[in-house]
C-alpha cells in the first residue's frame, strides 16, 4: 500500500525525504519497496544455507523471471515470474523462502495490483501459501478418555521446499474455552511425531493445534489456529437408546406426545418421486 498515494503512512517520526515531493508512485518511491522485497528473498536463500551464493541464485531468478512475465507487468506479474523461474531452474526448491521475503513487504498471496504503472487501489498482503501439509495415522483424536492422557501420531511436510524444524514442533490446546497451553511435541522419525493431549474430566471439550516452524517461517496445521482448530470431548462411553429405520411399523401412535399440527403430521408411506424427492429413500429393505 506504501506506493499508492491514498494509502500511505508516513510515522510522524519518521523523517521525510526531499525526493517524496514525487509521491508514493514515483519511481524510485515505488522501486524502494520492490527493492527490499528482492533483498528479503535474498537473505532467506543466504541464511538457508545458501550464503554467498544466494547472490547469483537471486540474480539468475530475477533474471529469468523477466522472460516470463508480461512485458508491462506489475509487481504481482513479477513476483509470480520470479517463483516460476524457480520452478523451472530448481523445481520449487525455493518457492517458500521466494513467498516468505515476498510477503514480508506486502507482496504475499492475496496482494492485487490492478494495472502496469496504476498504483491505485492496491492492495498489500503478508500471507503465504501453506507451508505444511499434516496427515494422523490413526486418525485426530474425537474422543478423549476422562483422567486419562491421550497420545497420538502426526506426520507433516513441507510444501513448497519449505523444511520443518523438528525441535520446534509443538502441540497447542484449550480447556473449555480457557486459555492455550502449549507442550512440546516428541520426534518418533522422519517428519513423524508424538503428540499428548493432557487428562481431562468428563465431558471437557479440547480446542487444539499444532505448529511447527519452517527455515521459510512459522506454520501451524490448520492454517487459520488458533482460530480455527480440532476439538475433542472428553467421554467415556455412549448409550445407543433407539435405533430405527422405519421400514417395518413397530407400533408408533401418531400425535401420542400431544402433536396438535394440523398438516404435515408424520406418517409411514411410499414417496411418489417428483423431482425433488427420490421415489425411494436410501435404506435397503424397502421404498417406504
Amino acid at each position: 500500500r506504501d506506493t499508492d498515494n491514498s494509502q500511505i503512512e508516513i510515522p510522524d517520526d519518521i523523517p521525510v525525504s526531499p525526493a517524496w515531493i514525487y509521491g508514493a508512485n514515483e519511481v524510485h518511491n515505488a522501486g524502494e519497496i520492490w527493492a527490499n522485497a528482492l533483498l528479503e528473498g535474498r537473505a532467506l536463500l543466504w541464511n538457508s544455507g545458501h550464503g554467498f551464493d544466494a547472490n547469483e541464485l537471486m540474480m539468475q531468478l530475477v533474471v529469468d523471471g523477466m522472460k516470463l512475465m508480461p512485458i508491462t507487468g506489475t509487481y504481482v506479474d513479477a513476483r509470480d515470474a520470479i517463483i516460476n523461474a524457480d520452478m523451472v531452474n530448481n523445481g520449487g526448491a525455493h518457492s517458500a523462502l521466494l513467498w516468505a521475503g515476498f510477503a514480508k513487504r506486502g507482496l504475499g498471496v492475496d496482494a492485487e495490483a490492478p494495472l502496469p504503472f496504476v498504483f491505485s487501489g492496491v492492495k498489500e498482503s503478508f500471507d503465504v501459501p501453506p507451508l505444511l501439509v499434516a496427515s494422523f495415522p490413526e486418525g485426530a483424536p474425537e474422543q478423549l478418555v476422562p483422567g486419562l492422557a491421550t497420545p497420538f501420531s502426526i506426520v507433516v511436510e513441507g510444501l513448497l521446499g519449505a523444511e520443518p524444524v523438528p525441535s520446534t514442533a509443538m502441540l497447542h490446546y484449550s480447556i473449555n474455552g480457557g486459555d492455550f497451553a502449549s507442550t512440546p511435541m516428541t520426534p518418533t522419525g522422519v517428519d513423524s511425531y508424538e503428540a499428548v493431549l493432557p487428562p481431562t474430566e468428563c465431558l471437557d471439550v479440547v480446542n487444539w493445534y499444532v505448529s511447527i516452524a519452517t527455515d521459510a517461517g512459522p506454520t501451524s496445521v490448520p492454517d487459520a489456529a488458533p482460530v480455527e482448530g480440532f476439538t475433542s470431548t472428553s467421554f467415556a462411553d455412549q448409550d445407543l437408546f433407539l435405533d430405527h429405520d422405519f421400514e417395518v411399523d413397530s407400533g408408533w401412535i401418531i400425535g401420542a406426545l400431544g402433536d396438535t399440527a394440523t398438516d404435515g403430521v408424520w406418517v409411514r408411506g411410499d414417496p411418489h418421486g417428483p423431482a425433488a424427492q427420490p421415489e425411494n429413500d436410501h435404506t435397503p429393505l424397502g421404498p417406504d
